[in-house]
Parts: structure tokens; sequence; C-alpha cells
């Protein structure tokens, strides 16, 4: 009976290229009755990349079957975080939640709504029992403390696991840029913030941390939300041409006062040598950040929706969307 479910509307989104092609109607059904035993409301948001053909059939025979569901196709292929952002703008539950079927338990689910309804605007998973290399644990401490200067405190051993009030969602997907660093946006959110920890399942997709994967993400963060970077390299700059300054200095006096020119050709070739690393790496630096005002400068979003489609079945259809009180 629906008196004993919860009145708040659920979204729970999902990416589709994260689920099996074979397991897909079966993993939908579960989710789907998990919500329906537990809340009056809820639809489930599939984010679908590209045009496949393959999985039209199998598409239109679970929307015929499984009810509250709806799928967005996106014309490109998105980045992770850019998919998670679509489900987020298109979502219209009173708790909207990021979810992947092969990795996070159903209860959680249950778990982060209540906390929502306990005041936590902002809900996010941690893996109890994480898989890391021993080089990402000897380089994660470091990697965090430049992390934290642009304002990106989260829980260590955080997963994707969100679940996000209406007012949270509302503030992360005001923002008109095109850079969407969903994480870093969590974290600099000013909500009231909650965690649920949890077991990861690896058994379909070992999710190994390793420094190869995580370096160029975390420099991906550190320069698209922040000008710190920029800001240290031009004070690495000055400090270079200071030294350098300060040696032709050097050698102009001892050729005045000494009539001698400074030996050395080896520590002159270390000197234009450092010169030119130091150089180079701030033109790198100059060229990241020529390429985000480029990205900045096109106001248009990196997506464009091709299609939605909904269930031809209804979760009730004699049950108006009015109550009472307000949630």
């Amino acid at each position: 009976m629906e008196i004993n479910k919860c009145l708040s509307f659920v979204s729970v989104v999902l990416i589709e290229k994260d689920i099996p092609i074979t397991d897909l109607s079966k993993i939908i059904s579960e989710i789907n009755r998990f919500l329906s035993e537990r809340y009056s409301d809820y639809e489930i948001v599939i984010i679908e990349e590209g045009v496949n053909t393959k999985n039209t059939a199998l598409w239109n025979k679970i929307l015929t079957e499984i009810d509250a569901i709806r799928v967005i196709q996106v014309s490109n292929s998105l980045d992770r975080e850019t998919a998670q952002f679509v489900g987020l703008e298109n979502a219209i539950g009173d708790h909207v939640i990021l979810f992947n079927s092969l990795t996070d338990p159903l209860e959680i689910i249950e778990q982060g709504v209540q906390k929502n309804n306990d005041g936590f605007d902002i809900v996010g998973g941690v893996d109890s029992n994480p898989i890391q290399s021993i080089s990402y644990r000897i380089v994660r401490p470091v990697v965090s403390h430049f992390l934290k200067k642009i304002g990106y405190v989260n829980e260590r051993n955080s997963t994707e696991f969100y679940c996000l009030s209406r007012n949270a969602v509302n503030s992360l997907t005001i923002s008109s840029s095109r850079k969407y660093n969903l994480h870093v946006r969590v974290s600099q959110c000013a909500m009231e913030k909650a965690t649920i920890i949890y077991k990861v399942d690896h058994r379909y997709k070992k999710n190994r941390k390793r420094v190869r994967n995580s370096i160029p993400y975390a420099l991906n963060m550190i320069i698209f939300n922040s000008v710190i970077p920029l800001k240290y390299m031009a004070m690495l700059g000055i400090v270079a041409s200071i030294f350098s300054l300060l040696f032709a200095t050097y050698s102009f006096i001892q050729k005045l006062l000494n009539n001698v020119t400074v030996d050395g050709w080896a520590s002159i070739t270390i000197l234009v040598s450092l010169l030119f690393t130091i150089l180079f790496v701030i033109l790198s630096f100059f060229a990241e950040y020529l390429s985000r005002l480029l990205d900045e400068s096109d106001q248009g979003k990196p997506y464009w929706i091709i299609s939605e489609k909904t269930s031809s079945v209804m979760v009730n259809e004699e049950r108006y969307n009015v109550m009472d009180n307000s949630q």
C-alpha cells in the first residue's frame, strides 16, 4: 500500500555504458522494484550516448514493460562527469541520485534519501575497501594538498555515488561554465554534507586507482577550476628572472673590478638549460589556460539532446500528483 511509502520524488540517474547490455533489463527491473516498494513517486533517468540502432529493439521492449523510465539520448560521446550533469539537469525529482548499478548496492539509495530528509543536502559515498596501487597511495597526499588550494576538500576514498537534494541540484547546475567538474563543484558547494560508508562491488569492474589515470584528472581539475597554477607559474618566472639577473650582475662586476671573465662554461650551460626548462614549463601552462579560455568563449553546451524516450506504462494513472503538505 502507498500509505507506507515515502512521499518524496526520487530520481535515479544511470549511464547506459556502465551497464552490460545483456543485463540491462534485469538491472533496471531491480532498481524499479526497489523504488516502487519505497517511494510513491520516482523515475529512472538513463543517459544514452550516440545513436545505437542495435539497442533500439531492446529499449522498446523495456519501455513497454517497466514504468517510470526516461531515456535521454545525446548526440555525442561524453566524459563521465558531463554525462552525470546531463542527468542532473534533466531529473525532476526532489532527490537526485547518481548511481552506478555495477558497483553501488541498492540500499544506499534509501540511506541517501533519508539523510537528505534529515537536513543534509549533499550525501556522498565512501568506499570502505578501495583498490589502490602503492604508487597511488604515495602520490595521493601530495595531489590532495594542491587540490585543497582550489577548495576541493573531499572524503578520502570517495566514490561517484551522490544523493542530492533539489536545492543542491539547482546550485550545482546554475553555473554557466562548460567545464563540468562535478566533484569540485560539490566540494565548493556551501551546503550541509554527509557520507555513507559502504563496500563497493568490484566484481564487474576492477576500479583500481592508479597514478597514470589520476594525475591527468587531477591536473584537469586544478587548471579548469582555479587560476592558482597560473599565479604559481608567474611567480616561478619572476624568481627565474631575478636569479638570471643576479648572475649577469655578478659577471659584470667581476669583469669591471678584476678585468677577468667569470670562469665556468659548464655553469653557464646549466643556467641557460634551467631557464629554458622553466620557460617551456610556463608556456605549457599558458597553453592549457589558453585552451580553457577558448572553451569558455563558446557559450553553447557540450552536449545536444536528440531524443527522449519514456515508458509507455505509467506508475499509477489514478494517483494525482497533489499532496496535503509540501516536502
